[in-house]
């Protein structure tokens, strides 16, 4: 099809209809640079011109013919930037954190404290020794996910067949041309060889990591499955996320069983064997701490279970001091950080059989 796209053009009858119906359905084809040889085959159709930023006609993807269009579409509104600090686990100086924790005096500094006092003065002494060794990044949102195979090489190779395809339009010169297809056919390779490595990463560790293997899953899936719209039971539809939450919420509760509880059997003479005596080791702390998963979530206190199991040594003795002082006291600390505690117990007191079967 021979159409002159800067002026919007036919050359012909079939070409003048043709553009004749995008101006009918108010379309204007807005690349005009070839981008398969001296060809125009790939065009981006807008009824809004405006909303275009800025156009390119880039190097070929991959062993395509066909040359990539890279676009910027201007939205009402965009999502404003965030700078959020993180801390990256991976790279923090957990022998300088052991170091540190294991000249702490943990008898000296909870002795003579409640559960509660003493909490806060670990969490305060771990907390500063995190601070100090864990390192921190900037996570910026700019709607832009980074592919986790995407390495420094991968990067590197991409820049260099991006400014090596420009340098060859520009001076349309074959030896920049035949450069460009060594390194894209590099690129190409390296790309997959990457690929591969983190995949094979992902499946051996999926024993210890199974929040990567199925966060990786999960993004090659094609379709995402949203809940509704519902039918309730008078045959409306239900769309909105609070309704449906609601009818959902509603159905569930219908179907659990209602116990009578106006005629229960009164059972006498039979009592539980009562715990006289519990007594919290530092082993067994050591023992819980070291069964950690380091590929969950921190939890409420924004500890990451990497740094508890890394200095398990070094705080099992406190952790220890801190849960036989909440069971002889049968009090429980108000931080809202003991997380085994906190699933059934409110705030303040308990009783020691609560406490003790929940530390179980």
């Amino acid at each position: 099809m021979q159409v002159d796209w800067e002026n919007q053009v036919g050359t012909g009858s079939q070409e003048r209809e043709f553009v004749e119906c995008l101006r009918d359905g108010f379309l204007e084809q807005l690349v005009v640079e070839p981008n398969r040889g001296w060809a125009v085959l790939d065009w981006v159709l807008c009824n809004e011109p405006e909303v275009i930023r800025e156009m390119e006609v880039k190097e070929p993807l991959g062993g395509s013919d066909d040359n990539m269009i890279e676009l910027t579409v201007k939205f009402e509104k965009e999502k404003p930037k965030s700078d959020v600090s993180v801390f990256q686990w991976s790279k923090g100086n957990y022998s300088g954190m052991r170091e540190e924790l294991a000249k702490v005096d943990w008898k000296g500094t909870l002795a003579g404290r409640m559960a509660e006092q003493q909490w806060l003065e670990f969490m305060r002494e771990v907390r500063k020794v995190r601070d100090r060794y864990i390192p921190k990044k900037k996570k910026f949102s700019n709607g832009k996910r980074m592919q986790p195979w995407l390495t420094r090489e991968v990067k590197a190779k991409v820049k260099a067949k991006q400014r090596t395809y420009k340098e060859a339009k520009i001076s349309g010169k074959t030896d920049y041309s035949e450069v460009f297809k060594s390194l894209q056919k590099e690129t190409k390779k390296v790309i997959k060889r990457e690929k591969m490595n983190y995949e094979r990463k992902l499946a051996n560790n999926i024993k210890e990591d199974t929040k990567s293997f199925f966060k990786f899953i999960k993004s090659k899936r094609q379709v995402r499955v949203d809940i509704g719209p519902i039918e309730n039971d008078a045959g409306d539809i239900v769309m909105g996320d609070k309704e449906v939450a609601e009818e959902l919420n509603e159905y569930f509760a219908s179907v659990f069983t209602e116990e009578d509880i106006s005629n229960i059997t009164d059972i006498q003479g039979c009592q539980g064997r009562e715990i006289c005596a519990v007594t919290i080791t530092t082993e067994k702390i050591h023992r819980k701490l070291n069964s950690l998963r380091v590929d969950k979530s921190p939890g409420p206190d924004g500890m990451h279970p990497r740094v508890l199991k890394e200095v398990a040594v070094e705080i099992a003795e406190a952790l220890a001091m801190i849960f036989q002082k909440s069971i002889d006291s049968g009090l429980v600390p108000e931080d809202g950080r003991l997380q085994m505690s906190l699933r059934y117990l409110r705030r303040g007191q308990g009783s020691k059989k609560e406490i003790i079967d929940l530390l179980a």
